[in-house]
């Protein structure tokens, strides 16, 4: 399933306001202006702690997206207008997002987080479902969150898709587990990989975590997945493969 917004058309209006022979007053904008918390940088962080929950509510009829992402972002190349709430945990947590308390109507939301205003690093949840909310609306969780502020947009799809008043739940619970002994790649040594031999690494990546594990601007940190890592060096050129076949067939 994927964890994002689904594509939408996009249509940009350009109207002149001004005559070839005489100025005119440019017409009103419809409405009224955006809601208080139309940036992320108006919105000020809640605490959020283990054990606990936080209730944002809002309306993002007037929302826009000036200053929402960074270019070449997700959330850049599907400019939907949001509105934003931001929290801030000072222990690891798995987190869950739902919006069971809004209308069912909101069949496409963000399915993400992200530590950055502008948006630029985005966090993908671990699991996200619709059976736990009676009217078949979303919820997702952030297995593993460490420390930090995070920010949520709450967008306005349009096209019967979402948008208006809602209300989101955001709760915290105390991770699972700690993360495994190779979730920072700073943490592995390196093994020999000789030409003719082969190695084969295993693990349990359930609790790892994505904090340190990727440059702005990289692939990664686009989709800003949970890792563990592995190494290797080789001591001439070489042709290296990487076979998943002893792994669960589920890792697509």
């Amino acid at each position: 399933m994927n964890p994002f917004l689904a594509p939408l058309p996009a249509v940009v209006l350009s109207l002149a306001c001004a005559s070839p022979l005489a100025a005119v007053a440019c017409p009103p904008v419809l409405g009224g202006g955006g809601p208080a918390n139309d940036f992320c940088s108006a919105v000020t962080p809640e605490p959020l702690a283990v054990g606990s929950s936080l209730t944002f509510t809002g309306d993002n009829t007037n929302a826009t997206f000036a200053g929402d992402a960074e270019a070449g972002t997700l959330l850049a190349q599907y400019p939907s207008p949001n509105t934003w709430h931001a929290f801030i945990t000072t222990d690891c947590a798995d987190v869950t997002v739902s919006y069971c308390a809004t209308d069912s109507g909101w069949s496409n939301v963000w399915k993400l987080l992200t530590t950055d205003c502008p948006a630029q690093t985005l966090i993908n949840p671990t699991t996200v479902e619709t059976t736990t909310c009676a009217n078949g609306n979303w919820t997702f969780t952030f297995v593993g969150l460490g420390a930090g502020t995070y920010y949520l947009p709450v967008p306005n799809v349009g096209f019967g898709q979402g948008g208006g008043p809602y209300s989101v739940e955001v709760s915290a619970v105390a991770c699972a587990g700690g993360p495994p002994a190779n979730d920072l790649c700073t943490q592995v040594t390196a093994e020999a990989l000789a030409v003719g031999s082969s190695l084969t690494f295993t693990g349990d990546n359930t609790n790892a975590t994505y904090a340190g594990d990727a440059e702005a601007g990289t692939l990664l940190a686009q989709f800003p997945s949970p890792n563990t890592w592995h190494a290797f060096t080789t001591a001439e050129c070489s042709d290296v493969t990487v076979s998943y076949c002893a792994t669960d067939s589920g890792w697509s």
